[in-house]
């Protein structure tokens, strides 16, 4: 099955991780420039480094997959799209 994850925090990650190596195909939407890298380092080319509050990424993403998982913090959906990347 494929699934979309919303939000590669560390909820995101460990799904994602454990979608994986259950055989599944997974794609990670985070939109944390570093974040997006260890994601990328640790699991391959499964994440797109984008807002996962974006409708526009959302949806090249979602075609013809099995589940979209939404796990966006409040504070990333109150930034929007446009908003810079969040600080930690």
């Amino acid at each position: 099955m494929y699934f979309v994850v919303a939000g590669g925090g560390e909820v995101g990650f460990h799904l994602a991780k454990a979608l994986l190596e259950s055989g599944h195909e997974v794609m990670v939407i985070e939109s944390d420039r570093r974040r997006a890298a260890f994601i990328e380092e640790q699991l391959g080319s499964v994440v797109l480094n984008a807002h996962a509050t974006n409708d526009s990424a959302r949806a090249k993403q979602a075609p013809g997959a099995d589940g979209l998982i939404d796990l966006c913090t409040r504070s990333s959906l109150s930034r929007g799209a446009h908003a810079g990347p969040r600080t930690r």
